[in-house]
């Protein structure tokens, strides 16, 4: 593993960070697939570098996660990982020859991080049968908010917020908040269906089950005009805590 010598090129808590967000975006599919239509200047950046015979395609054009505008790509190349890799190691020296990046490991993907200003710059590649796949992400530090708290009929009282992202694709809004909350299960199913029925939402549908694991879940779906709401409840596997997670789209 290769590490950059100078501290400063990370400016965000936990260098693996912006890798996390970037696989709970897209690992949830939360974005579809669009064209690379235009570079991240929606959050104040430059059009990141590709290597040559590479793909490239927009997955969100601006979202922003924990407060943090991004723009989120993914990358295809018929070169294996290593060479990808190698070729950022190359673009992101300086004429000093000093590295101005960072390579580590987040699960089996391989992460190289680079900062220009207050922009940040992600690559996360992992392999595939025909040279490697992965994404790249661009976030700008400038420009981090506050996280917003959920509308208090869509949080149960005292739930904290772990994460929250919000994107706006051609005028259909979207946002997610993951909670936890040391109330129940039932508690928590009864505070939506009862709770927003009460506010006007409609309940499509309320399931409850369990994950393969045998922790009790719950699985319900809402609407109220142009607006819906996908909410998946589980209880901890310790039994301590209950974990929401809620996803309101808004479309136009």
């Amino acid at each position: 593993m290769t590490r950059a010598r100078s501290a400063p090129v990370s400016p965000i808590s936990g260098r693996s960070a912006p890798a996390r967000r970037l696989l709970l975006l897209v690992g949830a599919g939360l974005f579809p697939g669009l064209l690379l239509a235009a570079p991240p200047r929606h959050i104040g950046c430059p059009r990141p570098p590709v290597p040559a015979g590479a793909r490239v395609s927009l997955v969100a054009r601006r979202i922003r996660l924990d407060g943090l505008p991004m723009t989120v790509l993914t990358l295809a190349s018929p070169r294996p990982r290593r060479a990808v890799i190698d070729w950022y190691r190359k673009k992101w020296t300086n004429l000093h020859g000093e590295p101005r990046y960072l390579v580590y490991p987040v699960g089996p993907w391989k992460v190289i991080a680079h900062k220009e200003g207050s922009c940040f710059f992600t690559v996360q590649l992992g392999r595939a049968r025909f040279g490697s796949r992965g994404f790249l992400g661009v976030s700008n530090t400038a420009d981090v908010r506050p996280l917003r708290r959920p509308p208090a009929v869509f949080a149960p009282a005292g739930a904290r917020i772990l994460l929250h992202d919000s994107s706006d694709d051609g005028g259909k809004i979207g946002r997610t908040w993951v909670l936890t909350t040391h109330g129940s299960l039932i508690a928590a199913v009864r505070h939506y269906t009862h709770g927003l029925k009460r506010a006007g939402w409609s309940v499509v549908q309320a399931v409850r089950g369990r994950a393969p694991d045998g922790r009790r879940t719950a699985v319900m779906d809402f609407q109220k005009g142009r607006r819906f709401l996908h909410c998946v409840v589980e209880k901890g596997s310790s039994g301590g805590t209950t974990s929401i997670v809620l996803t309101e789209v808004i479309r136009p």
